[in-house]
């Protein structure tokens, strides 16, 4: 499962990186990649809809575009 983590606060970003780490460790058939930005636009520059993510996190308050905003971009 191939996961992206859309966050402008660091220590978010690490927390959820942490947990996701954690249950790949316990569960090594999920077979998990995570990608991390820290940056709605780095985001938005990275994706691409040929079936890219399975699941994509995120934050709904970011000072320079919220994540209802980068969920209707892609």
């Amino acid at each position: 499962m191939k996961i992206a983590i859309v966050d402008d606060t660091k220590k978010d970003l690490e927390r959820v990186n942490s947990l996701l780490e954690r249950y790949a460790q316990n569960n090594p058939q999920s077979r998990l990649i995570v990608h991390s930005f820290d940056h709605p636009d780095d985001f938005l520059m990275a994706y691409t809809p040929d079936p890219d993510y399975d699941l994509i996190l995120l934050d709904m308050v970011m000072p320079f575009v919220n994540g209802i905003q980068v969920a209707q971009a892609i």
